[in-house]
């Protein structure tokens, strides 16, 4: 039997959550990289299968998931099956058109608890970006470019939450165990535990783009399209403020500034930098170390070198022997010769940082105010909130580049 679309879609996502989790690995072994290798050309394929169906109409309202029971039918599993039958693009259909939402789509809103004009959170990370049109002269769609996500590695725990200020709980103390030994039948006092619960009180991010009639009537595909431009965007709001977040709460904007000096960046004190990091607490070695650097920054550490006999720059080095380095537009542009870096101790094992997002994505239909121009205003709304929990888990850089 044939497989259906809503199949199809099930496959490439589910295949896709397997590429993800062999991305975020550092070092992959060789069978490790025929598996990505594998795994890339599967996409691939069911990509241009789902293109083709939905070209020649296929395109139908997702089958509605069965109760069931046993492994199949278990909330994880049945979850995960309406996150595959569920479509961005229907929501933009029920925003833009004042339509309802139908099948795995409103199942999933309904369980998450979700307006017909809400983007689950769950889709973003579930989805592949496909652009399927007209199959005789449209192309795939050019997708803008934002910076990556800085989350793996840095510590951020980012997580989807109902409605109400979520409150979370951070263990204070005791920051040490005992220092000796007590014999039996001497009393031991109880320690102290401070457990200090962190307020996150939602705020907004929000954009709004303006659609012309003529386009949502000429091009096809919109659900692709939607769906790869968002997901991105939001995404990179959600990391700007991880590392800019108001009131001094951000990874780049905590605490004291390090101080500029007027001495260029060399490979010893880049080195020097994020090596130094290592505090035998949050970072036992080299290997807990995660490092963002502005692009500027990186470019340097990736043309110096130790000496005319050294092939090998800090940049390099230090992805061989840390946790990991990286680069981000999102970090601010020199200011003085001067751009700012944070290495995160222990990121990938502990958490410094919570993110938490409410709902999903509210998108706001206005056919109003261009409507005289032919026009809708399309506005996407995401309440979220941002909290350093940790600062002793990050190390703030400052280095000279010129």
């Amino acid at each position: 039997m044939s497989e259906t679309l809503t199949q199809v879609r099930a496959r490439r996502l589910e295949i896709n959550s397997k590429l993800l989790d062999l991305a975020g690995e550092d070092d992959l072994t060789e069978e490790q990289e025929a598996e990505f290798s594998k795994l890339t050309g599967d996409v691939s394929k069911l990509t241009r299968r789902e293109s083709a169906m939905v070209a020649a109409g296929a395109d139908k309202p997702p089958e509605v998931v069965a109760t069931g029971k046993g492994d199949e039918g278990g909330e994880a599993a049945e979850f995960a099956k309406l996150v595959a039958g569920a479509s961005i693009g229907d929501v933009m259909d029920c925003a833009l058109f004042g339509k309802r939402a139908v099948g795995a789509t409103a199942e999933l809103q309904q369980e998450l608890s979700l307006g017909d004009n809400a983007v689950p959170l769950a889709l973003f990370a579930a989805s592949s970006v496909t652009s399927a049109g007209d199959a005789e002269t449209q192309e795939p769609t050019i997708p803008q470019v934002f910076p990556s996500a800085i989350s793996a590695g840095m510590g951020i725990d980012r997580r989807a939450v109902g409605v109400g200020i979520a409150n979370v709980p951070v263990v204070t103390s005791p920051e040490d165990g005992p220092t000796t030994v007590t014999a039996i039948g001497t009393t031991v006092d109880a320690s102290t535990v401070t457990i200090a619960g962190v307020q996150l009180v939602p705020t907004r991010l929000q954009v709004s783009a303006t659609i012309g009639r003529d386009e949502l009537s000429t091009f096809r595909g919109l659900e692709d399209q939607v769906e790869m431009v968002l997901r991105a965007a939001l995404m990179s709001a959600l990391d700007r403020q991880a590392l800019y977040s108001a009131g001094s709460n951000g990874l780049l904007n905590f605490g004291t500034a390090p101080s500029n000096t007027t001495t260029v960046m060399s490979f010893g004190s880049l080195m020097a930098a994020v090596t130094n990091a290592v505090d035998g607490r949050y970072a036992g070695g080299l290997e807990y170390l995660h490092t963002l650097l502005g692009p500027a920054t990186y470019t340097l550490g990736a043309r110096i070198y130790r000496g005319a006999s050294d092939n090998e720059s800090p940049i390099e080095k230090l992805a061989r022997i840390t946790g990991g380095i990286m680069t981000s537009d999102l970090v601010a542009s020199p200011s003085g010769d001067n751009q700012q870096a944070v290495t995160a101790r222990g990121g990938a094992m502990h958490t410094g940082y919570a993110q938490r997002v409410w709902g999903g994505v509210e998108v706001i239909r206005d056919p109003y105010t261009k409507a005289a121009d032919g026009q809708l205003v399309a506005t996407l709304v995401l309440m979220q909130a941002s909290k350093l929990l940790r600062s002793s888990m990050y190390k703030r850089h400052s280095f000279h580049l010129s």
